[in-house]
């Protein structure tokens, strides 16, 4: 027959209520997952199932056991086997038969190496990050060998398809085994959505908003002068010119100037039709009376992993993608904190950062590893004494954008939060950015800011 075969266990557990005179209830039969052939990887397990069961037992004669061992065949595994006789004495050389077809462990192992490093949560979502994890556990529960699979760079490198956010928590870890990694991953976001669900009972009604008290005075007047701190702020997150509101091109070389005073700015930003701002203010007071180059501005920042490609040694370290640098640098102290060696030195100029260096200087090229949630990408920088950009102190995330990102089921780190100061030591240039955010997805949220999904992870940007 080639239905399932349904196997009662020979002999009854023993339990605590063995001692009394009534019979314990029967057990469900045991059953063995057929096998087929088609995926020699579930092999091992069906070996087991089959041994335990029906191979182990010394009631059943070899003709029996053979019997049962058709029975829990089915496509190409029994056509391997179906042209030898049913005889007693035929039972081994039908088990070698099919050992020497699916019993290939070093082949199995590539083929779950190779489904385990294609798994992927299907958005990013918790729930399909959580799917995505106890996948990878279940694979890895196959693999006979895992010990293989038990170095930390190969760990990192799978919990990056996962969440790159689990990458510096790994690195942070440093688990033995790739199992004990995934089921970390597995509390992690099991905690965070029973967290939601708590937060999601309790949560009370939203109070109601309280409207500002409008200011006494010219209306439109109070309105622009509002605008125009804020046009300055989004032009400078934007990185277009400021003369024409276009980019592809230098401020310095463009023609275009102002149609009201023809100064070198555009129309929107011109300081004459701002009454708050006098005409014939300098420069440095226009500067103090805007004040936008808003330090709460988030800009394309997000904490990463480095690593140093020879050594190995790691540092998690923030990030700031310049789309507009033509090399990427990183600083004096963290290269020291890597151990990260010269591989040739640049005689360049740096403009733009802190203002013109003192003429041409020679620097040093280091190479490091960055860790993203799509593999390693290799980049070379130049090594900088000062500090890449200032500090920024960056505002908490407004409770709206919080919500939907809940709602959504989108998961940020929490250090995204609240306010908080960053202190950038890597910036990657122009190559390096489009490279990560050329496929990178982004959210509208309801305080106007931008949830930027990229391979180094979810950034916040805008003011």
């Amino acid at each position: 027959s080639s239905s399932t075969p349904s196997f009662a266990p020979s002999t009854p557990f023993s339990t605590g209520l063995s001692n009394l005179n009534r019979p314990l209830p029967p057990l469900p039969p045991l059953r063995i997952e057929q096998f087929d052939g088609a995926n020699i990887t579930l092999w091992p397990s069906f070996q087991s199932q089959f041994n335990t069961i029906i191979g182990s037992r010394p009631d059943l004669s070899n003709l029996e056991k053979l019997n049962y061992l058709r029975s829990s065949l089915k496509g190409d595994a029994l056509k391997l086997v179906q042209s030898i006789p049913i005889r007693e004495d035929l039972y081994s050389q039908t088990i070698d038969r099919l050992k020497s077809a699916y019993d290939r462990s070093d082949h199995s192992t590539a083929l779950l190496f190779q489904n385990l490093m294609g798994i992927k949560p299907k958005s990013p979502r918790v729930e399909d990050q959580m799917n995505c994890v106890r996948d990878m556990i279940n694979l890895v529960y196959h693999i006979n060998d895992a010990k293989n699979l038990d170095c930390l760079p190969l760990i990192e490198q799978i919990a990056s398809h996962v969440h790159s956010g689990f990458v510096r928590q790994i690195w942070k870890l440093k688990p033995e085994t790739i199992l004990e990694a995934l089921l970390f991953m597995e509390r992690e976001l099991r905690e965070e959505l029973e967290l939601r669900a708590v937060e999601n009972a309790f949560s009370c009604l939203p109070l109601p908003s309280i409207q500002p008290i409008p200011k006494q005075g010219n209306h439109e007047t109070d309105k622009a002068s509002k605008e125009k701190p804020e046009r300055n702020a989004k032009i400078g997150t934007l990185r277009i010119c400021r003369k024409c509101l276009t980019s592809g091109h230098n401020y310095a070389d463009c023609p275009s100037k102002c149609a009201k005073c023809k100064e070198k700015h555009h129309e929107s930003l011109c300081r004459s039709s701002n009454p708050s701002i006098p005409f014939n203010t300098t420069l440095q007071a226009a500067m103090t009376v805007n004040t936008p180059v808003h330090a709460h501005t988030r800009l394309f920042t997000s904490l990463a992993v480095i690593r140093n490609p020879d050594t190995g040694t790691a540092s998690d370290s923030t990030v700031f993608l310049d789309g507009g640098s033509q090399i990427s640098m990183i600083s004096r102290d963290l290269a020291n904190r890597l151990n990260l060696t010269a591989i040739h030195q640049k005689t360049t100029t740096v403009v733009g950062i802190g203002g013109c260096s003192n003429g041409p200087q020679t620097r040093d090229i280091v190479k490091f590893d960055l860790m993203t949630n799509t593999g390693v990408h290799s980049v070379e920088a130049m090594v900088t004494d000062g500090p890449i950009i200032p500090s920024m102190v960056v505002d908490s995330l407004p409770q709206s954008d919080i919500e939907l990102l809940e709602e959504k089921s989108i998961r940020i780190p929490k250090t995204m939060i609240p306010m908080h100061t960053i202190t950038p030591e890597i910036l990657l240039g122009l190559d390096t950015t489009h490279a990560l955010t050329k496929q990178s997805k982004t959210i509208q949220l309801p305080s106007g800011l931008q949830l930027v999904q990229c391979p180094l992870g979810p950034m916040v940007i805008g003011t």
